[in-house]
């Protein structure tokens, strides 16, 4: 059967049949929508070591699904053909392909041995550093594992999500990866570290996005990123093979300010919030029902927000300088800090809204509202002042900053408006507690904490796990391999968790518990001429440009 090879596939003709094999499938899932399912995606790779990216549009899952399988070969015919994305791209190729109504699969077996099993293209961390701030790709990496955490479960714009971080070297210089969800719960810390003791642990990750923090290389690897540690591929048997002898002891590292003592969410009214004690309180979450009374008075709603981490940040020139000295961006955008007293059964407390969370209780991003009140910190939009009276549901933990102050602060962590599962679930947990809905904040009844739910994260062995991944490539690396490879497809990078005394009570992730992209940024320029518009100064044109 007469096919081309993925080199010559090109948008200028839409009927082209390959000879493939598939290398890894990932689910492109939206964080912004509770991880909704958005398409399928792979790579697939022919005999010539080429690789290109795949997809499979939501509306053509159910038609395709069972019919492609990882590491399987297959003639593909009518591919739509499309170019590339201009960033984070999982392979080099300059266009994908698009499964159609039309598509033809016919499956090759026995798999030819002509077709590599991985697609995927190596980087150095100095090749990476070097080029930081180029996002075309994604990074394939191998490494010595050094460190390991345990894993730990953290609320990422509200979703509770799986972590683990690895240490790797490159005997040279080292980086940190941030492995998320399926990847992270592939990971046992303890058989690494058992493994060791007898010898070096390789890991070969595919798929990672990439910063520099602090002149060192972060990577992250989130669902559509592959894992490989020890296996039998050639790039990692061959830097084992060098490694004989040595010894490179994995020590267990602690992820700071990131763990919860529990991952249960304990059921509170208001009076029993407002008579915690912060010492004993901090490092667990709680759901309770609250009324909004209003808005702190004499306190702002938002603060100038470092694009790269999230602390506060000021005008200096025609740039801005972050109030973190060792973040070196120079871009700023509006964020929501929003405090409101809260109410029910005669108590209340003081709670802070941030971000994506304070986006979804106000119903419109931060930039467009300062936009829209001229700017001032200490005006109160109408679409702020409308929320007294409302009812929530909301998940919170408390604010280091209670330590500071006379009266217990929590931040909400996440939103549940009336109507929804957690709202109308709330009254359920109760009635299983034995506590009738209509009891909820009787502050005459001091009853326990009720608890609701388990989040404990299963662990599984690190051997014979595949996970699913997007592969990234080089600048400098023009021959593909053939060992392993991812997103968000833009996974989002983990932002530095911010005290609030840098943010002068105006704003800041106080709680410990990071809160994801909650900078609220947005592609093209429509954000940027909001935000000139609105407070920037004359001559801070370009204020909002790339570091």
């Amino acid at each position: 059967m007469a096919y081309s090879l993925l080199r010559d596939v090109n948008s200028n003709t839409q009927d082209w049949r390959v000879r493939v094999r598939i290398a890894r499938f990932w689910d492109h899932l939206n964080p912004l929508k509770n991880n909704e399912l958005v398409r399928f995606q792979f790579v697939m790779v022919d005999e010539k070591g080429c690789a290109m990216q795949g997809s499979i549009a939501k509306d053509h899952i159910e038609r395709f699904r069972g019919r492609l399988l990882e590491g399987h070969a297959y003639y593909l015919h009518y591919l739509e053909v499309k170019q590339a994305r201009d960033a984070f791209r999982s392979v080099e190729h300059g266009f994908e392909a698009w499964l159609t109504k039309w598509t033809d699969i016919v499956e090759i077996t026995p798999v030819p041995e002509s077709l590599p099993r991985y697609a995927y293209k190596l980087r150095s961390f100095q090749n990476i550093l070097a080029n930081v701030g180029d996002k075309t790709y994604l990074a394939d990496v191998i490494g010595i594992v050094t460190g390991v955490s345990s894993l730990v479960s953290i609320d990422v714009k509200g979703h509770s999500t799986s972590k683990c971080t690895l240490y790797l070297t490159d005997t040279r210089d080292t980086a940190t990866v941030a492995l998320w969800g399926r990847n992270a719960e592939s990971i046992d810390s303890g058989r690494l570290i058992e493994d060791s003791s007898r010898e070096p642990v390789v890991a070969l990750i595919m798929g990672c996005t990439h910063k520099k923090q602090d002149s060192m290389l972060e990577l992250s690897a989130s669902y559509g990123s592959q894992v490989c540690i020890n296996m039998d591929i050639p790039d990692i048997v061959a830097l084992c093979d060098r490694l004989v002898g040595s010894h490179y002891p994995i020590e267990l590292i602690m992820e700071r300010g990131r763990r919860y003592e529990s991952d249960e969410i304990q059921v509170v009214t208001m009076p029993e919030m407002s008579a915690m004690n912060p010492h004993v309180a901090s490092g667990k979450r709680f759901r309770s029902k609250i009324v909004i009374d209003g808005v702190q008075p004499n306190k702002g709603w938002w603060f100038l927000s470092c694009d790269d981490c999230n602390c506060k940040a000021y005008e200096e020139g025609s740039f801005y300088r972050c109030s973190r000295e060792r973040c070196s961006c120079k871009s700023a955008s509006p964020r929501f800090c929003l405090p409101v007293v809260a109410s029910g059964d005669g108590a209340s407390v003081e709670m802070v809204f941030f971000g994506d969370v304070a986006r979804d209780l106000v119903g419109k991003p931060a930039e467009v509202l300062v936009a829209e009140n001229c700017s001032l910190i200490s005006n109160v939009p109408a679409e702020i002042a409308s929320l007294t009276g409302r009812s929530y549901v909301v998940d919170v933990s408390v604010s280091r900053y209670s330590f500071r102050t006379e009266d217990i602060r929590f931040q909400v962590l996440k939103l549940y408006p009336p109507g929804s599962s957690g709202f109308v679930g709330l009254e359920a947990s109760l009635i299983a507690a034995g506590k009738a809905p209509q009891q909820l904040g009787d502050s005459s009844q001091s009853s326990p904490c009720h608890k609701i739910g388990s989040g404990n994260v299963r662990t599984q062995a690190v051997s014979g796990a595949s996970a699913q991944a997007v592969s990234g490539a080089s600048a400098d690396d023009t021959v593909l391999r053939t060992p392993p490879p991812p997103a968000i497809v833009e996974t989002p990078s983990e932002k530095h968790p911010v005290d609030i005394e840098q943010c002068e009570d105006l704003g800041g992730d106080d709680s410990g518990f990071p809160l994801g992209n909650a900078s609220e940024k947005k592609e093209g320029t429509a954000k940027r001429v909001l935000f000139t518009e609105a407070t920037e100064k004359p001559g801070k044109k370009n204020a909002r440009k790339h570091k």
